[in-house]
């Protein structure tokens, strides 16, 4: 594999979600239980845009670099309008909401702030362009998140914006035999950030045209609710440019989505060489073998993989304190450190879990942090970030006014305090003035982070 000419040392930028003003509970994704239990209640949106704009802040302060993606502008209109509503923002609000609440909910849903699945990352070192690739998720499988894909690849593309460091590849085709969820269903695992990767492309969606696809045909095995296909799985694969040995596709178990495991990362994590991984996650009895090999094959180094076994964690207990949620950095070379939501430390299964890692010295250090407001939606530490390694001299040409410091820590604190809601009920979205006050806000936040912001979708 041919590496940059310029420098090779590679660092992980996290890319981090931040929560938007009209952040609400209305249950829209199916599968995801933590959303259809917590439907209807209230929300707290500053609190929640705090929450991750504090974590964020944490991952800096332990040496991780930051950059800051924004919230997306909501509600939609343009979309209630291209569906038959019709009439002044108000009409076009007070008629959704009597008619078809499920629409009006959608086009307000802030989920772009589950940054995880924005996009799939390549860094350059397994790129045989040498250029860092952005492949911008479909997100097909639930309206509220399809609406995402546009606005993300634009911000992509404005945070990374030099053609020669980096390729953006355009959305995969907008159908369900190419569904793409983002690095939810992706895992690198390398020796060191600079060193050649192993990609795990993890899918839950097939068909019988699937014939190349290893562990796709299990007649004996429900189907589940997949919502990242094979198809979709090797197409990235194939546009960023991953060698073949470098790639391994990975069948998910069917039982496992139908508990409540919509994505791979709700049960499976992995940080340079480390994989850790719960007993019921794939369909392959063998995973564990496989991944080893190649492992080794590539990086000629030893893999520190453990399988979770019920007994340790049961899968219900995993959904429930998101263990494998948890983000997994090295600031250096020699820490394996976990940051955790606030829900594996009062879980027994999941506290006892990380205490025997620390004892065995498979994590260096542990740290429990609240993101419940996202939490209650579904999406824990890992949801809220995408995983960008880039190499020092690339890191020069992002977008430097998103990369959180202290000063930019300390605008959008107040930007939050003076323009988010306190609180927002179901019915709130009924509310024309919710428009204009999420409007404010969110432009607020664009102009402070020097990005182009455009309401032409929800005037």
């Amino acid at each position: 594999m041919p590496m940059p000419e310029h420098t090779t040392h590679t660092v992980e930028l996290s890319l981090e979600g931040l929560v938007g003003p009209t952040h609400n509970y209305a249950g829209l994704s199916p599968g995801n239980l933590a959303s259809q239990h917590n439907k209807n209640l209230t929300s707290k949106p500053k609190t929640a845009a705090l929450q991750a704009l504090d974590k964020a802040h944490f991952l800096t302060q332990l040496g991780i670099p930051v950059l800051i993606f924004p919230p997306q502008p909501r509600p939609r209109l343009d979309i209630l309008r291209a569906l038959g509503f019709n009439g002044s923002n108000q009409n076009i609000i007070k008629t959704a909401c009597k008619q078809a609440p499920h629409l009006l909910a959608s086009v307000y849903s802030a989920s772009s702030m589950w940054a995880a699945n924005a996009a799939t990352v390549t860094p350059s070192t397994d790129a045989t362009d040498n250029k860092l690739h952005f492949t911008p998720a479909n997100l097909t499988s639930n309206l509220h998140r399809s609406l995402e894909t546009h606005h993300t690849a634009n911000v992509l593309k404005q945070l990374f914006p030099d053609s020669e460091q980096f390729h953006h590849h355009p959305p995969l085709p907008t159908s369900s035999n190419f569904s793409d969820e983002g690095a939810a269903n992706h895992t690198r695992l390398c020796a060191d950030y600079s060193s050649p990767g192993l990609h795990l492309f993890t899918y839950n969606k097939s068909n019988q045209t699937d014939t190349d696809s290893p562990d796709t045909h299990h007649p004996d095995v429900p189907e589940g609710d997949g919502r990242q296909s094979f198809q979709a799985s090797r197409s990235l694969a194939h546009q960023h440019q991953i060698e073949h040995n470098q790639r391994l596709f990975i069948h998910q178990h069917p039982c496992a989505v139908e508990v409540g495991v919509f994505h791979n990362d709700v049960i499976a994590t992995g940080n340079r060489n480390l994989f850790l991984y719960h007993e019921n996650a794939y369909l392959n009895p063998d995973i564990l073998n496989t991944i080893t090999e190649h492992f080794c094959a590539l990086s000629n180094q030893s893999l520190h993989i453990r399988k979770i076994t019920n007994d340790h964690l049961p899968l219900k207990d995993a959904v429930e304190s998101y263990f494998f949620n948890s983000q997994i950095i090295s600031p250096t070379p020699k820490d394996q450190i976990l940051i955790a939501p606030l829900e594996v430390k009062q879980n027994k299964y999941a506290f006892a879990l990380v205490e025997h890692l620390l004892e065995q010295n498979i994590l260096t250090d542990a740290h429990y942090l609240n993101v419940r407001q996202s939490m209650q939606n579904g999406g824990g530490p890992a949801c809220l970030r995408l995983r960008v390694p880039i190499t020092t001299d690339q890191l020069k040409h992002v977008h430097i006014h998103a990369l959180l410091t202290p000063k930019l820590y300390e605008q959008l604190t107040n930007i939050i305090n003076d323009h988010y809601r306190d609180s927002l009920a179901p019915d709130d979205l009924a509310d024309p003035t919710l428009i204009t006050d999420a409007n404010t806000a969110l432009k607020h936040i664009y102009h402070c982070l020097q990005l182009n912001y455009t309401q032409n979708s929800i005037s």
